[in-house]
């Protein structure tokens, strides 16, 4: 019995001294059987000051009493379910800059980098990135003023916006200039080599005189209106160009050939000449 009892007291020791943790550092921890957290369905809960900080339920979400995680001094997370950021928005990572629900507005810190950068996440699916660079002292942005700083944007479609805050419907809009090492356009239409085909109906040139004399363009070229309002589609256009090129090449092939028949014809008007000159004598 005797043996029983200092059986049960060791293993006793041992579980109370498996659960014991010292503020001032543990030694001798075996990973696995020494943890920091519970064995059952009970959240693992975090105080400062005698308050919660930070609750990670069993399932293992993490759960901060705080409008934001702050990491270290610029960098905040944020999720709209405990912050109530605003109708639009579920959730923000910032570099020095954070939603602050008692003004409702968007807080960019003080220096000595007054600066921001973040990514906001929507909840109707968009991803927006914005920027601005220091103006010297911290303020406050509200969230329409917000758009304004704006850089890129990915709607739930897939579309991408830069400098723009409307695709209008493309997969990709820029608002300004851009510049390529290489671009490649791959048409869904027919390369307009067919206008050498021995069945190609060339227009003749006086019907495209007509036709340049009524409507100020080439033929299946967009107007400067049409341009002005939709734009120009660089595939298409140069298709259009080339098949405009090839036409006018079979054009000047063409005048080659009358021209080569007139020159034969006056030579032969000049020979005949000739030997009625050379008769007369």
């Amino acid at each position: 019995m005797k043996r029983i009892l200092a059986g049960c007291l060791i293993l006793t020791s041992f579980h109370v001294h498996a659960q014991t943790w010292s503020t001032t550092g543990n030694a001798g921890t075996t990973a696995g059987p020494n943890f920091v957290g519970t064995t059952d369905l009970q959240s693992l809960m975090l105080k400062t000051n005698g308050i919660q900080r930070l609750l990670i339920d069993p399932q293992g979400v993490f759960l901060f009493n705080s409008d934001y995680l702050k990491i270290q001094s610029r960098l905040f997370l944020q999720d709209a379910s405990s912050s109530s950021l605003n109708n639009y928005t579920r959730g923000s990572i910032g570099n020095n800059i954070r939603w602050n629900g008692s003004t409702s507005m968007w807080k960019v810190e003080s220096g000595p980098y007054d600066d921001f950068a973040m990514i906001r996440f929507d909840n109707n699916g968009h991803m927006g990135f914005y920027t601005r660079a220091m103006t010297g002292s911290s303020y406050e942005i509200s969230h329409g003023s917000l758009f304004d700083y704006q850089r890129m944007f990915i709607d739930n479609a897939g579309n991408v916006g830069i400098a723009t805050n409307d695709t209008k419907g493309y997969k990709l809009a820029v608002g300004g200039s851009a510049i390529f090492t290489s671009a490649k356009v791959k048409l869904q239409q027919n390369w307009p080599d067919y206008v050498f085909k021995k069945d190609y109906r060339l227009l003749s040139l006086a019907d495209l005189e007509k036709f340049i004399q009524q409507n100020n363009h080439l033929p299946e070229i967009p107007s400067a209106e049409e341009v002005a309002k939709d734009g120009l589609d660089l595939g298409s256009n140069q298709a259009a160009l080339l098949k405009k090129i090839e036409e006018l090449t079979l054009y000047i092939i063409e005048q080659n050939k009358e021209m080569q028949q007139m020159k034969t014809q006056i030579k032969e008007l000049e020979n005949k000449v000739n030997d009625n000159s050379t008769t007369k004598q």
